[in-house]
């Protein structure tokens, strides 16, 4: 068993970035939105939320609550693909990341921006 102390691998850090901008091209509300027009599958956005959740540490607050919004989004307006692609994880995943939301004014925009960009997925 290896200890990493330097940080995740070049490798680990391409997947990481590579999650991130799946999970940014797939509705996360972070920074100026990036209309496309073929947006990852649902399947690819759970993946890229699982790998970016099974980090030792959580994403920094901004990161953390706008993945929190559209957690919450996802599983109040598709509860069947939630349950379907996350299950228990996405309820973990949620648990985690509730502790981020320190305004609840700017998780209800999160959360309705997150929601537009997730019908496009979902």
């Amino acid at each position: 068993m290896s200890v990493h102390t330097q940080g995740p691998s070049a490798r680990e850090a391409t997947t990481l970035e590579q999650a991130w901008q799946t999970l940014v091209e797939g509705g996360v509300p972070l920074g100026p939105a990036h209309p496309r027009t073929n947006p990852p599958a649902a399947a690819l956005l759970a993946d890229a939320l699982c790998i970016v959740m099974n980090q030792a540490a959580l994403p920094v607050a901004q990161d953390a609550e706008a993945l929190f919004a559209t957690l919450r989004a996802w599983q109040a307006h598709w509860p069947s693909s939630f349950a379907g692609l996350l299950g228990g994880r996405g309820l973990g995943f949620l648990d985690r990341l509730e502790p981020s939301v320190k305004d609840r004014n700017r998780y209800l925009k999160l959360r309705r921006i997150a929601l537009s960009h997730l019908a496009r997925v979902l």
